[in-house]
């Protein structure tokens, strides 16, 4: 079932539009997930303001969200695009994106491209990794020689 989700923001200058994200939300025709940082010290680096207080915006966001679920929206898709124009503060979202994905795969995906959350790599991912770096290695190589056969 296709799903769509977005990076929850925090704005950190509105002018600048600079912000970190807090949290994602993915949601299909069935529900509708928050999920936010687990944890704020980078963020909170980045936006110049203590972890705590990042940690309390973020529990407000979600509570807000709770609200506004329980008051106007449905717990799906449609609802996180009414939440997602709702705010307008200093708490925005990223464009919402739509997956083909189902909502238990696509989540932590999502989580890890947008809050940085990984699990270990796999061993494929390890290989390709790998080859990607070997065959990187091959083509700067071949640069080289090619560049030092010309000035011969």
């Amino acid at each position: 079932m296709p799903c769509k989700y977005a990076a929850v923001r925090f704005m950190i200058d509105e002018l600048s539009d600079e912000f970190v994200n807090i949290g994602v939300v993915v949601a299909d025709d069935r529900g509708l997930e928050f999920r936010p940082l687990s944890s704020f010290a980078r963020a909170a680096r980045l936006a110049g303001i203590r972890a705590h207080r990042l940690e309390e915006i973020t529990d407000e966001v979600k509570a807000g969200f709770e609200d506004l679920l329980e008051a106007r929206y449905s717990r799906n898709a449609e609802g996180l695009e009414g939440i997602a124009r709702a705010y307008r503060n200093a708490i925005r979202f990223s464009p919402i994106r739509a997956s083909l994905r189902d909502f238990e795969a696509l989540l932590p995906i999502v989580e890890a491209q947008y809050l940085g959350k990984r699990g270990p790599l796999t061993q494929r991912e390890t290989l390709g990794k790998d080859v990607a770096v070997k065959k990187g290695m091959e083509a700067l190589r071949g640069s080289i020689e090619a560049a030092a056969l010309r000035e011969e």
